[in-house]
């Protein structure tokens, strides 16, 4: 009677293995497992960025005005560009006007930092993140990335802060807004944020 009922209990139990319990190839999905989460129309991104058609925002944030003498001018600028594409690298170059050749942040013509009086000084990299670039069936491939960027009117410059002032923002000096294209990382192009816009 021990070895029939223990048979029964063995028989019952894979029984319910078998019929009642999803495989690992055909479950019923509630982990939802079995969904292709990709997007398949979205196609793989060839480039180009376009820099021309980017929409530019340039702004700043005045701490101690110019006017003032103690403590240094200081404040914060605020910089964002969205454009068509997707870039791999951005970064903002500031141009003084008021001399020749003037003042600069950001690159020579060999992708060397600018260099006045010896003091040389690069462009300010920019930042991004997982949701600031898409795709869509209307506008296609969009990036958008920003800075905020301290600066303080000393000499010689900080190292990680800007000399230009706001109060000239539009006025002395040019903005510019680069990018290096994320599927060719050879194509880089500027543009000029227009004076009168800022």
């Amino acid at each position: 009677m021990k070895n029939t009922n223990l048979f029964l209990v063995l028989m019952l139990g894979l029984g319910l293995i078998m019929w009642g319990c999803p495989t690992v190839e055909d479950d019923d999905d509630s982990a939802g497992d079995d969904d292709d989460t990709t997007d398949d129309d979205r196609p793989d991104y060839t480039g180009t960025i376009d820099m021309g058609n980017a929409y530019l925002e340039t702004g700043c944030t005045v701490d101690v005005p110019s006017s003032s003498d103690e403590p240094p001018p200081s404040g914060t600028f605020d910089f964002f560009v969205e454009m068509d594409g997707w870039a791999e690298d951005c970064w903002v170059e500031m141009w003084d006007l008021t001399e020749d050749p003037g003042y600069c942040e950001g690159f020579d013509v060999a992708g060397d930092p600018c260099n006045y009086g010896g003091i040389e000084r690069p462009g300010w990299e920019m930042v991004t993140d997982e949701y600031s670039f898409g795709w869509d069936d209307l506008n296609g491939f969009w990036d958008s990335w920003w800075l905020d960027l301290d600066y303080t009117m000393t000499w010689p410059p900080l190292v990680d802060e800007s000399l230009f002032v706001c109060e000239n923002l539009g006025h002395n000096f040019e903005v510019w807004y680069c990018c290096t294209d994320f599927y060719d990382g050879n194509f880089a192009e500027c543009t000029m944020h227009p004076m009168e816009d800022l």
